[in-house]
């Protein structure tokens, strides 16, 4: 794979709130998408039945490029038997970046349950009120399968998503598992500067929008700090576990939304 190529197109095309090539390489070789490169102008890429993104340079923009490669995208994914394919994956970014007119791109062929999410930045050096009722530790191996047990009961289906190969941070409640999550560093070219990412990040209901549950978000911020880390993000999705004075600044946004193949 021209991974040199790949980025250029990229870099060419989306503009705003770039991840640094190093970031972009690395996102792309841990989840070995498909990708099919039209020359040296646009580029899909694909996993399953989810598209990563699609990326035609500024300069071949509105000349119908994109609408070829979208619908080539959409026949290899309905060729393999999937009946509905997905903007976005949880593993690169939550949904496909988009400027200025990308939304109705896709919002005028055929694609429903579209919405907006964005990445939330926030400042390591504004403290989280939290209350001290909340321990907040790195799980141990032994405890994983009562921490598992814990949420199967619950039929919260929410393991399965973690990387196990990365640490884990959990919240509880007087020994009761109440939230978790990953952290990990990545790099915007625009920000020039590395940037914590919170992934995987879940709170039991109850304890959303409280002191309980921001202890969570105060040990996340304090790790940051400790690595010398100024700003984190967190999708809106989960920002919204948060009072809206506590939610951070919008910074990448991205499109999400289905298509059903199955009638096409």
């Amino acid at each position: 794979m021209n991974y040199d190529l790949l980025y250029d197109i990229y870099e060419n095309s989306i503009k705003k709130n770039l991840l640094t090539k190093e970031s972009f390489i690395n996102r792309v070789k841990n989840i070995n998408p498909e990708i099919y490169i039209f020359k040296d102008k646009a580029f899909y890429m694909k996993d399953k039945n989810s598209i990563l993104l699609l990326c035609v340079k500024e300069k071949y923009q509105n000349i119908g490029i994109g609408t070829e490669l979208l619908k080539k995208c959409e026949e290899e994914i309905k060729k393999e038997g999937h009946k509905v394919v997905r903007l976005g994956h949880k593993d690169f970014l939550k949904g496909v970046p988009f400027e200025k007119d990308e939304f109705m791109f896709f919002d005028n062929r055929g694609y429903e349950d579209t919405k907006i999410l964005s990445n939330n930045i926030f400042d390591v050096n504004k403290e989280f009120k939290a209350s001290e009722d909340i321990s907040v530790e790195y799980l141990r191996s032994l405890d994983f399968p009562i921490f598992k047990m814990f949420f199967d009961l619950h039929d919260y289906n929410l393991v399965p998503n973690l990387d196990l190969n990365k640490p884990i941070i959990v919240a509880r409640e007087k020994n009761k598992f109440i939230g978790f999550c990953q952290i990990a560093i990545e790099n915007y070219k625009d920000l020039n500067e590395n940037v914590g990412v919170v992934t995987n990040l879940f709170l039991m209901p109850k304890y959303r929008k409280c002191e309980k549950g921001y202890a969570l978000f105060e040990f996340i911020r304090k790790e940051f700090k400790e690595k010398n880390i100024k700003l984190f993000e967190i999708d809106n999705f989960n920002s919204a576990m948060l009072e809206k004075e506590n939610s951070g600044k919008v910074y990448v946004k991205y499109y999400v939304g289905v298509k059903d193949l199955g009638n096409e």
